[in-house]
């Protein structure tokens, strides 16, 4: 069983009056009988405001949800300027303002 603990944190939305929570993440493998023995815990202990139980992929990366990504497989995003020169674009459309269809970049 592996426990993190992330420590007190804003909810997303105000839950019983309360608008900060403690989370923490438990990772374990068990069988259903035990997960639904867990969860009626979870729902008969009064300081647990929310719980959520995911089925995870064997293969799942065991990284935090919580750490930082790191995405080294995709290219670096580009803006609209590195597409096309922003002064190219500012040109073609004040020639079509004034009723023209040409690029004047051409």
């Amino acid at each position: 069983m592996q426990v993190e603990e992330w420590g007190l944190r804003d909810l997303a939305y105000r839950i019983e009056k309360q608008g900060k929570g403690f989370y923490t993440l438990m990772r374990y493998k068990a069988t259903g009988k035990a997960v639904a023995e867990l969860e009626r815990n979870l729902k008969l202990t009064d300081g647990i405001l929310r719980y959520l139980t995911t089925r995870a992929v064997e293969d799942s990366p065991m990284t935090s949800p919580s750490a930082p990504r790191v995405y080294s497989d995709e290219p670096p995003r580009r803006n609209y300027d590195d597409r096309r020169n922003y002064d190219d674009r500012r040109n073609y459309d004040d020639n079509r303002s004034r009723g023209g269809d040409r690029d004047p970049s051409t």
